[in-house]
């Protein structure tokens, strides 16, 4: 029976990839690019833009050019037989290629011209928190594509979109073993006199109790030569140029991490918020595919995920958050609080008890949230669905007719967050800020042997629904689309609607696909039958207005994700691992 199960959500899951909602399609361009047109096309598909963003890169394609200032180094952009290449290059003219538009280059002679303003630079916004202004090149280009470290002054003058993550790394001589900070007490060091890496040393120092012994050098490259040729046993180097330089030099080795993690990347305009978010997104898919690690083999010795395996060693998952100093000021405040307040509803998936014990996805990843802030968690318990759109204790019928309406649910009164899976609805958008997490569609599940097979088959069955969710707003278009009348018995959960089909009172239920393994497993006497929606995406949500917190959250769940923590605690709670329902969603 549960093979027979399987077969038949395979056969549901695998034909969503065709039913995911419409992007602009890509331009013919003869520059292909290093991962071909079929590629390409498949990353848009992927970034699953929504309606504002798809009307960004119509824009864009009508304009048919993309803007970037780079610098002409090592990984952004470099000249090899008359041919432009470099990381940075590659990546971004894979984006044009796919998008369609010419890439047009604006080369940059140096750093700083990335922050001048009417011609000039002043050190000043380095530290004057007043001084905010629009560098003079961003209102030339669209993006600057570089290298560029993600620092809280610069963050006044621009977005970022950082995704290379950088620490300061230990170079040491091959005969020279270094496993902890410790091991540099009474080593002789090769470095710059006035330089960051020689403010790092002197903290280390300072901090640990220890000494060195030090060779000063000119320049970095004269710092590792002297490692190379036995005169010193170390220097250090920021990672990203690290693995570049040391194969270069045949005695020394790349060691440990020895600073926080920062983060390196691009920047856009604090206007550009929707292309920002575009290239989010890209880069997104191109590390979630494996795209990233065939660019950065184009530079690097070492795979992408070795490397950022390495640097975010030891590192804390709010470290690999990369916030911004918005974003930590705001972090900052919900621990002078002292607590993380989340609304939670029991369900079989998000939030339940094992022996007593709080479990479930939602569970877990709120109080690892918790957690990461250095806070408690406080769990404000929701009976019903329907209590997270309340407004003076019921859902205002208004919101989902009138575009223009918009309130603060009550429950907001006493969370910060909502973490339970909510789809992306419309009317849900005017009040809230939604987390878009997972993909999911909504499939039909019956008692086995009810000949549910086609849509037209509901004419006359009954429902087991809870209203105000998305299978409301599922089973109102089958009614329009098939012209099938079809009764309905009220419930207040999903695990309601299971009992109700199995005792009889109801036909069938509409369920997200993310929960379709758990309906298999523990029900044994129900299946699917059918598809019911095309993809959409679930996850928390924030009030509407609390777009910094939503930031924090979409890094947050980044984070999870790459930690593997999202895939182990999906697992736990789905009893099927992350990769694995995502290979059926999309095969």
């Amino acid at each position: 029976m549960m093979m027979k199960k399987l077969a038949i959500i395979l056969s549901v899951l695998m034909t969503l990839t065709a039913c995911t909602m419409s992007q602009p399609t890509s331009k013919p361009n003869d520059d292909v690019g290093p991962a071909g047109d079929d590629l390409e096309v498949n990353i848009i598909e992927k970034m699953h833009l929504n309606d504002q963003e798809m009307a960004y890169l119509t824009e864009l394609q009508e304009k048919g050019v993309l803007r970037a200032a780079s610098r002409q180094v090592e990984t952004v952009l470099k000249e090899e037989n008359g041919k432009r290449t470099g990381f940075n290059y590659n990546t971004i003219k894979m984006f044009t290629n796919a998008i369609g538009v010419e890439l047009e280059i604006v080369v940059v002679d140096n750093i700083e011209v990335f922050f001048r303003k009417n011609g000039t630079f002043d050190n000043a916004v380095k530290t004057d928190p007043n001084i905010v202004y629009s560098p003079d090149l961003l209102e030339d280009v669209d993006v600057y594509v570089d290298t560029l470290t993600q620092l809280p002054w610069r963050e006044k003058l621009m977005d970022f979109i950082g995704f290379t993550p950088i620490r300061e790394l230990v170079i040491n001589n091959k005969s020279v073993e270094i496993n902890s900070i410790y091991d540099l007490d009474g080593k002789t060091v090769a470095v710059q006199g006035v330089s960051s890496y020689m403010t790092t040393f002197s903290e280390i120092e300072k901090a640990h109790g220890i000494e060195m012994n030090y060779v000063y050098t000119d320049t970095i490259l004269e710092a590792i030569d002297t490692v190379n040729n036995n005169k010193a046993d170390l220097t250090i180097m920021d990672s990203n140029r690290a693995f570049l330089e040391a194969k270069h030099f045949e005695n020394i080795e790349i060691g440990i991490p020895i600073t926080d993690v920062k983060y390196v990347g691009w920047a856009v305009s604090k206007d550009s918020k929707i292309l920002k978010s575009i290239l989010r997104k890209y880069i997104d898919v191109l590390i979630d595919e494996g795209l990233i690690n065939e660019l950065w083999l184009g530079d690097y010795e070492i795979s992408f995920y070795e490397y950022y395996t390495l640097i975010l060693k030891n590192a804390s998952v709010l470290e690999t958050m990369n916030l911004s100093a918005e974003e930590q000021t705001y972090v900052d405040q919900i621990r002078e609080r002292g607590v993380l307040r989340a609304a939670l509803q029991p369900n079989v998936v998000g939030y339940y008890f094992v022996e007593g014990e709080p479990a479930g996805i939602n569970y877990l990843l709120a109080r690892d949230l918790a957690e990461v802030l250095g806070v408690d968690l406080d769990v404000v318990v929701v009976d019903q669905f329907t209590k997270y759109f309340w407004k003076d204790g019921e859902t205002p019928e208004q919101i989902k007719t009138d575009e223009s309406y918009f309130y603060v649910p009550d429950l907001f009164d006493r969370v910060d967050v909502y973490a339970d899976n909510f789809t992306y609805l419309p009317w849900r958008s005017q009040i809230l800020n939604q987390i878009k997490t997972v993909p999911v569609s909504t499939v039909i599940v019956q008692a086995v042997g009810s000949n549910i097979e086609k849509m037209e088959d509901l004419d006359g069955k009954t429902v087991a629904l809870n209203r105000d969710t998305s299978y409301e707003m599922v089973l109102d278009d089958i009614k329009k689309n098939y012209d099938v009348d079809v009764e309905v018995y009220d419930v207040f959960s999903d695990a309601e609607g299971y009992e109700a089909i199995e005792a009889g009172y109801a036909d069938f239920s509409i369920v997200d696909s993310d929960i379709a393994f758990l309906v298999l497993q523990k029900h044994e006497n129900l299946e699917i039958s059918l598809q019911a929606s095309e993809t959409a995406f679930i996850g928390w949500a924030v009030k509407k207005e609390d777009v910094v917190l939503a930031s924090i959250l979409e890094k947050y769940f980044m984070a999870m994700k790459s930690s593997g923590k999202f895939d182990a605690y999906w697992e736990q709670s789905y009893g099927v691992s992350y990769p694995e329902y995502m290979r059926l969603l999309t095969d």
